[in-house]
């Protein structure tokens, strides 16, 4: 992965800029619903939705987007705290089931185990 000085290497940010598709991220990334804390967690059809608006969007560069913003720790975290999933409108549409918070759990605590071992 390329990475720039000073730039996290897991960081969704350092992905928009130094990937080369970074017009294609910075594109699906503004579509997604956010506040002020980053991203919201996102409806589990919000592939589908980015497609049907935004035809001209490769579906597999779409679908690669959309799992690095949803593994990232910040957006395990937000899954973690919010009731509510929500549509690209920012609309919440369907509540986030239990067992996607407890999968937000266990791969957060697999990073902190991780990142205890490696000594970071």
């Amino acid at each position: 992965m390329n990475k720039e000085p000073g730039c996290p290497a897991r960081s969704l940010e350092c992905l928009m800029a130094t990937s080369p598709k970074r017009e294609v991220w910075a594109r699906v990334y503004s579509l997604l619903p956010r506040d002020a804390q980053g991203v919201l967690p996102l409806s589990v059809t919000i592939g589908e939705a980015i497609q049907s608006r935004h035809q001209d969007l490769d579906p597999d560069h779409v679908r690669s987007i959309l799992r690095k913003v949803t593994v990232a720790t910040r957006y395990l975290k937000r899954l973690r705290a919010e009731t509510w999933r929500f549509d690209l409108d920012g609309n919440p549409v369907e509540r986030i089931q239990r067992f996607h918070r407890e999968f937000a759990d266990g791969f957060l605590e697999f990073r902190r185990a991780r990142a205890m071992r490696e000594g970071t």
